[in-house]
């Protein structure tokens, strides 16, 4: 038999064992709490060998199966205790430490809980409910206040509150606080609720976006269903975060940018008989209220192009859900799009409740009854009076007194 040489190779043996803790690092417990370190001794082969808690101490501990326990008695107060594991193998023995600091007792006062979690939101004339828990057992609600004053009604029965704001409670923010007691003393949970502006009820007919019945995690441009429609969104998500401001559980989460289209648009045309009014919930997302963008609200009667603005409004520096309405009476069913159009790339706003009702002619002048019988919409440019729509060199006014009355839309038909 020959010899074999090993060159340039480490050639590893067995090593004395290794102690560690798991959590890490030195340790702080209250007296009368139990303490917890699982203890794991590598490498296979390794056992063990002893343990000690030093100096002495007046509480309980142990060491079995790789955990370690202490509870700490009320002498234990104020001190700090050494853990030493030694471990032993074929190779030799290693030991580990870890400090333990005893804090005094601290009792275990009421602590105070809502569910579901923060924020809360509601429109005036809504229903706000919380469910309220106190912990730990043997605690119990002392008494409760909502402030400030209201107009509507709260009560808080048993563990389960209820918040109906009236019309004139909003826009205002209320404090419920509760306040909790047990043995060992008293502790304060309070939770915000925010009730917006009273706002009429949409007429019959109306269409409503709430966001509750769509999900969409991403803001890559997708199209989804809300209510029975399908809408592009674009740079749109649907948020559900406690930093979305939103009314129930989800609102659009809309990203502005400086290259691509950041929009809800309608991928049909919506009520067949035409758009009266468009009204919307608008608010800064998060932490983004200095950076939330400004929008537009848009119709046009094709997807293609065309499309005209009817409002604009700006979510910087709107921290609470904030109303915005725009009449539009047009009375052919249109495409409607909200979209971001200037701001901080990527600043944030939450859009929620969107409504579109159905187009009346309800026009409040013989004037305008004159107008929208011809599908002319008063206030838009040219429908004035002394203006000539059609320019057929007679004014609106002339074309309206004429017997009988010309159509103000159309150069060939005039007095």
């Amino acid at each position: 038999a020959g010899n074999v040489g090993l060159d340039g190779v480490t050639v590893s043996g067995p090593s004395v064992p290794t102690v560690t803790f798991d959590p890490a690092g030195n340790q702080s417990i209250p007296v009368s709490n139990l303490l917890t370190l699982a203890v794991t001794v590598t490498p296979s082969g390794s056992g063990i060998q002893s343990w000690s808690l030093l100096t002495g101490y007046a509480g309980a501990s142990s060491l079995a199966g790789g955990v370690f326990q202490m509870t700490p008695a009320a002498g234990d107060a104020n001190k700090t205790f050494t853990l030493t594991v030694v471990a032993t193998n074929a190779v030799g023995t290693a030991s580990n430490s870890v400090q333990i600091s005893v804090t005094p007792y601290t009792p275990p006062v009421p602590v105070v809980t809502f569910s579901p979690a923060p924020p809360y939101e509601i429109m005036a004339t809504e229903t706000q409910k919380l469910g309220v828990a106190v912990s730990p057992a043997g605690s119990g609600i002392q008494s409760w206040t909502l402030l400030p004053a209201y107009a509507g009604s709260a009560t808080l029965v048993g563990t389960n509150f209820t918040f109906v704001p009236a019309q004139t409670d909003g826009p205002n923010t209320y404090t419920l606080s509760v306040i909790a007691t047990n043995v060992h003393g008293s502790s304060t949970g309070t939770a915000s609720i925010a009730v917006a502006e009273y706002v009429t009820p949409p007429p019959p007919g109306s269409y409503i976006i709430t966001f509750e019945d769509a999900t969409k995690g991403t803001y890559a441009a997708g199209n989804v269903t809300l209510n029975g429609r399908e809408w592009e969104l674009a740079e749109t998500y649907i948020g559900n975060l406690e930093t979305d401001r939103k009314f129930g559980g989800k609102a659009a989460r809309v990203r502005y940018s400086d290259t691509l289209l950041a929009a809800l648009t309608s991928q049909s045309p919506l009520l067949s008989g035409g758009v009266g009014w468009i009204s919307l919930w608008y608010a800064a997302y998060g932490n983004d209220v200095s950076n939330a963008p400004a929008f537009a609200i848009e119709i046009s009667e094709s997807l293609a192009g065309g499309w005209i603005a009817v409002d604009s409004f700006d979510a910087a520096g709107v921290s609470n859900l904030t109303y915005r309405s725009v009449d539009v009476d047009v009375n052919i069913p249109i495409y409607v799009r909200i979209r971001a159009v200037s701001g901080r790339p990527e600043g944030r706003a939450n859009i929620d409740n969107i409504t579109i009702t159905p187009y009346t002619s309800g026009a409040g002048t013989p004037y305008e009854a004159f107008l929208l019988q011809y599908n002319v919409t008063p206030g838009d440019p040219g429908t004035a009076e002394g203006e000539d729509l059609d320019g057929d060199g007679a004014t609106n006014l002339q074309e309206f007194n004429a017997s009988p009355k010309t159509n103000p839309y159309d150069e060939a038909s005039k007095p």
